[in-house]
């Protein structure tokens, strides 16, 4: 914000964006049902893709996850666990977020499961984002597809669609997507094998996960080894879960919006049939116009090396993709540095503020329709840079 003493002239730019909350979660008492439901949460708003899952272990954050949590910066503090006093007074001190929220537990009767919501309000919903879709697509020749997929029943195959790439309830979707989107439709007739078969074989496939991201104004980091792998996260344990999702924030900005990763429980993989839809999913999706050189990094936390290294060759035979194997260690995350802000001038607003009694009139994201904007504080439902 340069400053002019002369003439008491401020220049400004102001840029809006997405709340950013941060998840914490106890990696010890959190069930799939929990981390699916975040997934959920994050995947059906703006820029809930890089809304960091945070494990606290003994009432802490390991140094590896607390270098994340300061890399996404959090507006929101969104816990399951109650953190160490120690810890709280660092995360006031070094991120300085608006608020923390505990999450209280909802039960229909004393023995029932617990019915998740996260109970946060005012997000922006990636449905305001259907008609700036193009801004997502990576493919200057094929218009974009949008996947949306949805099933009246909670069975293991939907969840594991929901987490790789969300979905879109058409349903109870306030508008539901416009005509003008070209749209893959899918319901709960298909498996999690037929539904990459059905996206392997759409050119520019866009996911609500990848829509989420659109104008989100996040930091890059610097590259690392591995950055510009595609990933298979196998396995079903919540170290599996954490890494498959960060990991995807400190991708550089070209492969966050490509599906540069996938999750796969065992039972995902067992057959030839279900690998052999793995393999072309990776080839015509991570990277359409030839795959040579194409590195698939294999992570597990839960299957050791010997055994990853089996599932990587059974997968990946008779293609051009290298394989690579990671074995993940509880608790730790990987290393990485800090780069700049990716900074979207397209929707920033420039100001000239020439005394101290001037005023900032509200920026708006773009893509917000008259309707929304109406009645919408900037505080409630987005935040702006300075």
């Amino acid at each position: 914000m340069p400053y002019n003493i002369k003439t008491s002239q401020f220049n400004v730019i102001a840029t809006p964006r997405p709340r950013k909350i941060a998840f914490f979660i106890d990696p010890l008492n959190c069930s799939i049902k929990l981390f699916d439901t975040i997934v959920e949460f994050n995947t059906n708003c703006w820029g809930g893709r890089y809304n960091p899952i945070i494990p606290i272990v003994d009432g802490n954050i390991s140094e590896n996850y607390w270098k994340l949590l300061k890399f996404s910066d959090p507006d929101i503090i969104y816990t399951f666990v109650e953190p160490d006093l120690p810890l709280i007074k660092r995360i006031h001190k070094e991120i300085s977020p608006i608020y923390f929220k505990r999450h209280r537990e909802y039960k229909i009767s004393q023995n029932s499961d617990p019915i998740y919501r996260i109970a946060i309000d005012n997000q922006i919903r990636i449905n305001s984002l259907y008609k700036v879709i193009n801004e997502s697509s990576t493919d200057p020749i094929f218009p974009p597809t949008l996947f949306s997929y949805h099933n009246q029943s909670e069975d293991k195959d939907f969840s594991l669609i929901k987490r790789n790439f969300g979905a879109i309830n058409e349903l109870i979707a306030p508008h539901g997507i416009p005509s003008e989107v070209k749209t893959l439709k899918l319901d709960g007739n298909y498996t999690f094998t037929q539904v990459l078969e059905k996206m392997s074989s759409t050119r520019n496939i866009i996911t609500p996960m990848q829509l989420s991201e659109i104008k989100s104004q996040y930091y890059e980091p610097k590259h690392f080894y591995g950055n510009n792998f595609f990933a298979l996260i196998i396995g079903e344990g919540i170290w599996d879960f954490l890494y498959f999702w960060n990991r995807n924030i400190i991708l550089p900005s070209f492969r966050r919006k490509m599906i540069s990763q996938l999750s796969l429980p065992l039972w995902a993989i067992e057959s030839e049939e279900q690998r052999i839809a793995v393999r072309d999913f990776i080839s015509r999706t991570f990277w359409p116009n030839g795959n040579s050189g194409v590195t698939v990094l294999l992570v597990s936390s839960e299957v050791n090396e010997s055994i990853l290294t089996d599932i990587g060759n059974s997968l990946l035979k008779g293609s051009q993709l290298y394989r690579e194997v990671k074995i993940i260690k509880p608790n730790t995350f990987t290393s990485f540095q800090i780069g700049a802000i990716n900074n979207n001038l397209s929707i920033s607003k420039h100001f000239q503020l020439i005394d101290s009694r001037s005023t900032l009139e509200n920026v708006f994201p773009p893509f917000l329709d008259n309707a929304f904007l109406s009645n919408s504080p900037v505080s409630k439902k987005w935040m702006l840079d300075f």
